[in-house]
């Protein structure tokens, strides 16, 4: 087989086929054949040609400005075969001549670039490498990274949200993002979040922002990474959802005297899909309150002091918004049931008398017992149902025992011997 440029090697060979290597680039060779045994030798072939590969050829990121790219980029390019080197150029200037040029040698056909800047037009070639020979460089392609962030949601104009969370389409090689939310367009006062070393493409309200109910709120997005940031994206607005009513307290009526303190009910006007938080206490400063919880628009008090006068008030709530509490209402207590005047129990204590354990039918909350001075000497909070309870180290003597569950109170003596 002869194969040169000029006609001009030889190379002998047993096979139907012979590999050339350190060819040339861009150069036309010509190649012919003949055979031979042991007592004579062929013509040889008619000659033929063919010319080896020119340039590579480019396949990502795309020639596009449209189709942008992320500032963590891919560079691929179609291989040749034998070729293990190549030279890539990436620069912001067509000429590869800018300070931003990155000149990089590559083992295969593919490398991927970090924190490329979000402004510049770039452009980007390749050319091969052999240890004889180096290809012409491929044609010139140019991208850009994407800038700004595209906002995902919630959606523009969108009214009742209740702001849990803001979303966007993040940028691949970015580590950080910054939110302004402000209620004028020209985000003259905004709020600011930040957050870093992520590549997130939302932000999650853990929390309950403070903002203003029934308001229209604009916000915007940029992210960044080491050595760059973006545009702010595009300003989107939303309208936050209404607040709770403020539940209109019923009854007992504001400074009512001579109220039972066996069993008070505390009422107020329904408000529609809310669950209510009640509060009430001695002082009308609400010091270390009683607090408690209601699906209904109602509460039960039981054995209250006597001569004593207690303020209460009553928000609404759902699963996003928490509303404003309603007017504080007082009532006054008339006199208190004697210890044994109370009524038949609505959980059981046994055994009563009892000198070591004691258990509670049916009930699961928060258990405080009191002398008979009133004064507190053990609390227990009851996660289950007919729980034991140690009162060993109580003196012998009379107690009431306050129980406290998720929508009464009430009150029970126990005899401890």
């Amino acid at each position: 087989v002869e194969v040169d440029t000029v006609v001009s090697h030889d190379d002998f060979i047993k096979t139907r086929y012979l590999q050339a290597g350190n060819l040339k680039f861009n150069t036309t060779y010509h190649w012919r054949v003949l055979m031979w045994h042991q007592s004579d030798t062929s013509n040889w072939s008619f000659p033929t040609r063919f010319t080896t590969i020119v340039k590579p050829e480019l396949s990502r990121p795309f020639n596009s400005t449209l189709l942008t790219t992320g500032a963590t980029t891919d560079f691929i390019w179609d291989p040749i075969k034998n070729v293990k080197q190549y030279q890539l150029l990436v620069d912001s200037s067509m000429w590869f001549n800018s300070p931003l040029l990155r000149d990089t040698i590559v083992t295969g056909n593919q490398v991927q670039l970090s924190e490329l800047l979000f402004r510049p037009e770039y452009y980007w070639k390749v050319r091969a490498i052999t240890n004889g020979d180096t290809s012409e460089w491929s044609d010139t392609w140019k991208f850009t990274v994407t800038n700004p962030v595209r906002l995902d949601g919630p959606r523009n104009g969108l009214e009742n949200y209740s702001f849990f969370s803001l979303d966007w389409r993040s940028i691949q090689g970015t580590n950080g993002y910054l939110i302004h939310y402000d209620t004028s367009s020209d985000f003259t006062n905004p709020v600011v979040i930040q957050d870093t070393g992520t590549n997130d493409f939302f932000h999650f309200f853990t929390e309950k922002p403070d903002y203003l109910y029934s308001t229209k709120y604009f916000w915007r997005v940029k992210v960044f990474h080491a050595t760059d940031t973006t545009e702010w994206s595009e300003a989107w607005s939303f309208t936050t959802q209404e607040n709770m009513d403020v539940p209109v307290l019923v009854s007992p009526a504001n400074k009512s005297t001579s109220v039972n303190p066996i069993s008070v009910s505390l009422t107020w006007q329904s408000i529609q899909g809310a669950n209510y938080d009640i509060q009430w206490a001695d002082n009308p400063s609400f010091t270390t309150p009683f607090a408690r919880t209601s699906s209904a628009p109602t509460y039960n008090l039981a054995n209250l002091k006597s001569f004593t006068t207690y303020y209460w008030k009553v928000r609404a709530r759902n699963a996003f918004v928490t509303g404003e509490w309603s007017d504080t209402w007082e009532f006054t207590t008339d006199q208190n049931s004697s210890i044994n005047e109370i009524t038949k129990p609505i959980h059981v204590i046994y055994p009563n008398p009892t000198s070591g354990t004691i258990t509670i039918q049916d009930f699961v909350g928060e258990l405080s017992i009191h002398d008979i001075s009133g004064k507190l000497v053990q609390t227990v909070r009851l996660e289950v149902e007919s729980e034991a309870i140690n009162v060993s180290s109580l003196s012998e003597g009379l107690y009431t025992v306050r129980l406290d569950s998720e929508n009464t109170t009430t009150w029970q003596k126990l005899i401890v011997e």
